[in-house]
Formats: structure tokens, C-alpha cells, sequence
């Protein structure tokens, strides 16, 4: 007899393509959907998210463009608001930070802690403090954990960028923040000065990630200038789009 092609086999077909998601590594797994809408270099706007601001995601799930949250795994509320973004189709990295003096094994023991706190994260970011590049060993060990887990790394400018060369050569999807852009509490002029900034380092090298905060004044600068200024200059991206293979940086 010929098999029928009712339900049955559609029904089998389903989780064939669930579970080839399921093996895709966490940095594309839990990535949002993005169809580039022009070639203009890409840049991607991170908020952080620490619990201390009222700003509901409500109102920034209206955004015109992408944006791209940054939890702080040392906040209780880290699941909670990584489940809140996920459900609005925000991506979300897990920020991570380490005690100064912290070892090797430091990374290895708490690094799946952390993670386990945020399970659709697409990769791991470390806080402003640059707090995973206390020294060569902890940055060695961050490299070698996320190329395993399959998790993207996201770090801050520090020195010689060691850490982020350490992440290449782990075949680690990549990238360093160009600019914290409202760290020392900027008012909304001073961000979107940073933005412009921005928009030309995405012009030469092809795409920046920039970091801020939930605050009042940063949405305000961000919603004005993604509306007003920044014109065909570059085209805003989830932070994944930005997260590079070491062939892409090289």
C-alpha cells in the first residue's frame, strides 16, 4: 500500500525542524529575524538592563528598529526580564561580570551559573567594568567557554583587545563596543553626538555596537535619532548581526 500524506506525515515533519533548531548554537538559536533592508553598514543598539529602571518594554516594543537588551545575571530578576524581552522578539545577551582577582576556575564554575539564569540568551556580555579581562587566564577561559556553549561575546575596549583576539582564535562569533554612550549619565544632546559618532565608525568598518542604559533620556536621543538623523548612514541591527567569525574580522 502507498503511505498516506495526510496529517500523520506533517506531524512528523515538525519536530525534524525543531530539532535542527534545537542544534543550532545559542548565538544563532535565540537570534532575532533580520532581513537587511539596504547595504548600509549595521549597527546595533544594547540597552543594560540592571533592574533599576522603570522603563517597561511596553513602551519599547514600538521601537521603529531593532534594539538588543543586555541582562545583568547578578539581578535576581535576570529570568524574569530575559523572558519578557524574548516574548516581544528582543534578543538577549546575559552581562557578566567577575570580582577582581578572579581565576580561571572562577569563569569555569560560575560562567554556567549564570547562564543557566538566562537560557535564550544569544551570547554572553561583560560588564562596562571590562570584568572579564582581569587577566589573560580569565579571558583565556571565557573564550574556551563559549566556544564550546556556542554562545556570541561581547567585550569592551581594553589594552591590546587581547581578550577579543583570545575569542577569535576560538573560533568565537565576536565583537568589541565602540562606544558606551551614556555611562557618565549624558543627557539626550550628548547621546545622539555619540550616535553620530557611531555612525561613522560603522561607515569605515562596516558595522559598531553601542552601549547604553534604560534611562529616560537615552530612549528619547535613541527614538529622535533613528527617526531623524540618521538617514541612510547606517541600518540598525540585532546585536548577532554584529557578532563576527574570526574570518569576518580578519
Amino acid at each position: 500500500r502507498l503511505p498516506s500524506l495526510g496529517n500523520s506525515d506533517q506531524q512528523e515533519a515538525e519536530p525534524t525542524s525543531q530539532e535542527s533548531a534545537e542544534e543550532l548554537p545559542p548565538v544563532a538559536r535565540h537570534a532575532a529575524p533580520f532581513e537587511p533592508q539596504s547595504d548600509a553598514p549595521k549597527m546595533a543598539i544594547v540597552l543594560i538592563d540592571d533592574g533599576s529602571s522603570d522603563i517597561g518594554v511596553e513602551a519599547l516594543s514600538t521601537f521603529p528598529y531593532p534594539l538588543s537588551f543586555a541582562v545583568d545575571t547578578s539581578w535576581e530578576g535576570a529570568g524574569e526580564a530575559m523572558e519578557m524581552y524574548r516574548a516581544k522578539g528582543f534578543e538577549v545577551l546575559a552581562m557578566v561580570g567577575l570580582p577582581e582577582g578572579a581565576t580561571a576556575t572562577d569563569v569555569e564554575v560560575s560562567l554556567p551559573v549564570l547562564l543557566e539564569k538566562v537560557p535564550e540568551v544569544v551570547g554572553v556580555m561583560e560588564t562596562p567594568d571590562a570584568g572579564l579581562q582581569d587577566s589573560r587566564d580569565v579571558a583565556a577561559q571565557v573564550a574556551e567557554y563559549t566556544r564550546d556553549s556556542g554562545h556570541g561575546l561581547l567585550l569592551f575596549p581594553k589594552g591590546l583587545n587581547t581578550a577579543q583576539k583570545l575569542a577569535a582564535k576560538e573560533g568565537v562569533r565576536s565583537a568589541s563596543v565602540f562606544r558606551d554612550f551614556d555611562g557618565e549619565g549624558q543627557n539626550a544632546s550628548a547621546v545622539k553626538r555619540f550616535l553620530n559618532h557611531g555612525a561613522l565608525k560603522a561607515g569605515s568598518e562596516g558595522g559598531v555596537v553601542m552601549v547604553g542604559r534604560l534611562r529616560a533620556d537615552t530612549i528619547s536621543a535613541l527614538l529622535l535619532w533613528g527617526l531623524q538623523e540618521r538617514s541612510d548612514r547606517v541600518e540598525l541591527a540585532p546585536v548577532s548581526q554584529l557578532l563576527r567569525s574570526a574570518d569576518q574580522q580578519g
